[in-house]
């Protein structure tokens, strides 16, 4: 399914209802999901059972934790500054 915006870029957009599960999961390493740290991966759940007999949780959820003040806080400066320049400070 194709759309476009309105200065005439197109897209592939995605549709779970009616594409192939291999053409989702195709997108899914472009996700931020799929590529912030500390996120753990598996192939199976014998795979995940097996991940988990090791992980360390609360390590894990420390490193999710800070990682993502990390992003809030770039977040935070990126939209201020938008924000500023938008009513006319500078």
């Amino acid at each position: 399914l194709n759309q476009s915006d309105s200065n005439g870029n197109t897209w592939t957009s995605l549709d779970w209802r009616c594409d192939s599960p291999e053409k989702l999961a195709s997108w899914f390493w472009l996700t931020d999901y799929a590529n912030y740290p500390h996120v753990q991966h598996f192939d199976s759940i014998p795979g995940l059972l097996l991940g988990l007999l090791g992980l360390d949780l609360p390590l894990v959820s420390r490193g999710m934790r800070h990682y993502h003040a990390k992003l809030r806080a770039r977040s935070l400066g990126f939209w201020s500054s938008v924000l500023s320049v938008a009513a006319g400070h500078k």
